[in-house]
């Protein structure tokens, strides 16, 4: 079952943080919220699409809420089946920018997220936000609080 979801595009599958709406960067807000997990509500990490309604989740999410009976948990079809993640969708997502989770200050295209992240945790030093269990650069830590 665990390959069933996989595919050839694992954009940030070992992140510790999530990209959401609040940190696009983009001037339509509209486009972006079809990104979203139905499940997490977050901008989909390594996307599953249901083949009966087209909706998304991130690999992780829906493989926790099939579980035994395989079932979609937005449709309720039985057996879950997965569509191929669209290419033209999966080129608009790649190319969309948000804003560094870390509160860097960077705008990073959604493609280059994971590799950004491990840059700004390796050069910031972080502290722990009490409020949302996120690490945050230090010396963005006054917004991050007014912001949490």
């Amino acid at each position: 079952m665990k390959n069933l979801y996989k595919i050839e595009s694992q954009f940030f599958p070992n992140s510790d943080y999530v990209l959401n709406e609040n940190l696009y960067n983009g001037i339509d807000k509209n486009t972006i919220e079809n990104f979203n997990c139905l499940i997490c509500a977050n901008i989909v990490n390594n996307p599953v699409e249901c083949r009966e309604f087209s909706k998304l989740f991130c690999g992780k999410c829906i493989e926790g809420a099939i579980g035994k009976n395989n079932r979609c948990p937005n449709c309720l079809f039985s057996p879950f089946q997965a569509n191929k993640f669209n290419l033209l969708l999966k080129n608009l997502l790649e190319e969309s920018e948000f804003k560094c989770p870390l509160f860097c200050g960077k705008v990073i295209k959604y493609r280059q997220f994971y590799s950004h992240e491990q840059e700004c945790k390796n050069t910031k030093f972080l502290f722990n936000c009490s409020l949302c269990k996120l690490d945050v650069n230090t010396d963005k830590k006054d917004i991050h609080k007014f912001k949490c």
